[in-house]
C-alpha cells in the first residue's frame, strides 16, 4: 500500500505524459484549450512566417482543482490502512439534509487531507458567501468549502468528502477525486444520499442501494430500483461511476425520506450512519446522537402541523394507512393493483401522489 511519504505538497499533477502528440505537452485539466493551442501551433502563423517547428514544443500548464496537505502537516494522515472514501453533497440527492448531516457528524473536527478550489467549482451567485456585519462594519466573509477529511474508526481509515455540491466542472472534479483516491490508496468508494419517497415517518427509514458489481452491498440492503430509471444526475453519482471506471469498487446507500418532510430529518441521518457502519463492520457510536436527535423529526411532525399545517398531518396519515394496506405480496396472499388502489384514500386535495409500483410496496 503506498504511504504518504514522498507525496508533494504542491498542487497535484497526475501525469507528465503528453496528451496531444509531440508538439504539445498538456497537463491534466487543460480541457479544450489544449486542443485549440495544438491546432494553432501545428498550423503556424503564415502572416509572420513562424511555423510550428520554429516554435518548438509547447507546455501548457493547468491549475489543479485541489491541494493535498504535505507530510508532517496538520492534515498528514500518515500510513493509511486500506482507506475507504465516503462522499455526500447537499442539494439534489440529500432529502432532509440526511447524508450531509450524517457525514458532518462523523467528520466533525477531523483533520483536512485535501482542499478543493472553491473558485473553480462554485457559482457564487447561486451559492453566495455569508457576510457578517458588525455595527455597520463588514467583518467577515464565509465562503463555501469542499474538503476531504481523515477519520479513524477502530482499525479503519475513512476519507470523508462532504459539503456543497459543485456547480461547475463536474467531469474535471470527478477526475480529481479519482486521482486523490489513487494517490491515497483508496480501496472502496461509498456514496451516501437521501431521496423523497412515499414512506411514513412512523416507520424505520428504508435504505436503497447501488453497486458497481454484485454482492458488495451489506446489511440486507438490496440494489434498486429494479428496471430502468432515468433521472437528473447528482455529483455524487458522477463520482461513484468515475470510481468504478477507475478500478475502485463503488457502492451507494440512499435513505428514503417521507416526501412531505420539508426540513432536516435526523432519523434518516442516523440510519445512514448505521448502514455505513454495517458496511464497514465497525461501530460508529451514534447512540448519543440518536438519543438527542432521532425522535425530533417525528415529534415535530406530530406537533406542529396540528396548529400550522394540518395538510401535512393528513398527508402523513394517508401514507401510513396506504403502507399498512399495501404490504409486500406473498404467495399465500397477494394484493393486486386494484385492491391497493381501493385501500388508499381518495378524493382529497391533500392526498399524497399515488405510488405507481406494481407490488405496491411502500
Amino acid at each position: 500500500m503506498p504511504g504518504w511519504a514522498g507525496r508533494e505538497s504542491a498542487k497535484s499533477v497526475a501525469s507528465l505524459q503528453p496528451r496531444f502528440g509531440p508538439e504539445t505537452i498538456a497537463f491534466p485539466e487543460c480541457l479544450p484549450r489544449c486542443h485549440a493551442e495544438r491546432t494553432r501551433i501545428s498550423s503556424g502563423n503564415r502572416s509572420t512566417g513562424v511555423t510550428a517547428e520554429d516554435r518548438g514544443p509547447r507546455i501548457l500548464w493547468a491549475v489543479s482543482l485541489y491541494v493535498l496537505s504535505g507530510p508532517g502537516g496538520a492534515g498528514d494522515p500518515g500510513e493509511l490502512i486500506a482507506p475507504t472514501m465516503v462522499g455526500a453533497f447537499d442539494g439534489w440527492v440529500d432529502a432532509g439534509h440526511a447524508a450531509t448531516t450524517a457525514l458532518a457528524q462523523l467528520a466533525e473536527g477531523a483533520p483536512v487531507v485535501a482542499t478543493f478550489d472553491a473558485d473553480a467549482l462554485f457559482d457564487y451567485r447561486a451559492r453566495r458567501p455569508t457576510l457578517q456585519i458588525v455595527d455597520g462594519r463588514l467583518a467577515e466573509l464565509t465562503w463555501p468549502e469542499l474538503q476531504v477529511r481523515h477519520v479513524r474508526v477502530a482499525e479503519s481509515d475513512l476519507l470523508v468528502l462532504a459539503g456543497p455540491e459543485p456547480d461547475d466542472r463536474w467531469q474535471a472534479f470527478g477526475a480529481a477525486v479519482v486521482e486523490i483516491a489513487h494517490r491515497l490508496g483508496v480501496v472502496e468508494w461509498i456514496s451516501l444520499g437521501a431521496i423523497p419517497a412515499a414512506v411514513p415517518h412512523t416507520r424505520s427509514v428504508p435504505i436503497l442501494g447501488t453497486t458497481s458489481e454484485p454482492g458488495r452491498l451489506r446489511g440486507n440492503v438490496q440494489p434498486g430500483p429494479a428496471g430502468l430509471l432515468r433521472v437528473p444526475a447528482a455529483a455524487v453519482s458522477v463520482l461513484e461511476m468515475g470510481m468504478a471506471k477507475g478500478g475502485i469498487p463503488a457502492v451507494g446507500y440512499f435513505a428514503q425520506v417521507p416526501h412531505y418532510i420539508s426540513g432536516p430529518y435526523p432519523a434518516a441521518s442516523v440510519e445512514l450512519l448505521g448502514a455505513l457502519g454495517r458496511h464497514l463492520g465497525v461501530e460508529l457510536r451514534t447512540a448519543t446522537w440518536r438519543t438527542r436527535h432521532a425522535s425530533s423529526g417525528a415529534a415535530s411532525i406530530r406537533r406542529r402541523p396540528s396548529r400550522r399545517r394540518p395538510a401535512i398531518t393528513s398527508s402523513a396519515s394517508r401514507v401510513w394507512s396506504t403502507s399498512n394496506a399495501c404490504r409486500p405480496a406473498t404467495t399465500s396472499s397477494a394484493r393486486s393493483n386494484a385492491s391497493c388502489a381501493r385501500a388508499a384514500p381518495r378524493g382529497s386535495r391533500t392526498s399524497p401522489p399515488r405510488v405507481h409500483d406494481r407490488s405496491c410496496h411502500i
